[in-house]
C-alpha cells in the first residue's frame, strides 16, 4: 500500500505478487510511505514500512519555477521551496560546490539590480550555492 500516512494502514491492503512496483502520478516535494506485509501462513506479518520523498517540482532547468520580481530591493514577494530530495541536472556548473542537489527559478530582469535572498533553507545545506545564470537549459546556461 502506497499513501502519505506514516501509520499502519487499516483493512488487508491490495494483494500482490509482483516483484517490483512502479507508482505513476506521485505529487512532487511529498513524503510517501511504502506499506508491506507477507501472508506466509494463515495471518499476514506485521506492517514494514519504508518511506521516500519525491523531488522537487522545479528539480530540473526545464521546469524552473517562475519568481515574481519585487519593484524594489525590499522583498515584499517570496516564493517558497525546497532542496530535500532534489537531484542533479546534469546542467553544467559554473561556480563553486557539486550541484548534486540543484533546483531551479526563473525571473526577467525589470531593472539593472536585484536582491536574491536565501532564507529557512530546507533540505541539504552542506554544499550550498546559488548561481544567476542567462541562456537556455541543456547546455547553454552562462
Amino acid at each position: 500500500m502506497l499513501n502519505t500516512t506514516s501509520t499502519d494502514p487499516v483493512g488487508a491492503g491490495t494483494p500482490t505478487t509482483a516483484n517490483s512496483f512502479s507508482p505513476i502520478g506521485l505529487s512532487a516535494s511529498t513524503v510517501y510511505y511504502f506499506h508491506v506485509r507477507t501472508i506466509c501462513t494463515s495471518s499476514p506479518s506485521v506492517w514494514r514500512t519504508i518511506s521516500f520523498a519525491t523531488s522537487p517540482a522545479n528539480d530540473n532547468c526545464s521546469s524552473a519555477t517562475a519568481l515574481t520580481v519585487n519593484p524594489n530591493l525590499l522583498c515584499a514577494v517570496k516564493t517558497s521551496g525546497t532542496l530535500r530530495s532534489a537531484t542533479d541536472s546534469g546542467e553544467p556548473n559554473g561556480g563553486v560546490g557539486a550541484p548534486d542537489d540543484d533546483v531551479w527559478y526563473t525571473f526577467v530582469a525589470t531593472a539593472t539590480t536585484h536582491r536574491i535572498e536565501l532564507s529557512n533553507v530546507v533540505g541539504n545545506q552542506t554544499d550550498l550555492v546559488h548561481e544567476v545564470l542567462e541562456g537556455t537549459c541543456g547546455g547553454g546556461l552562462i
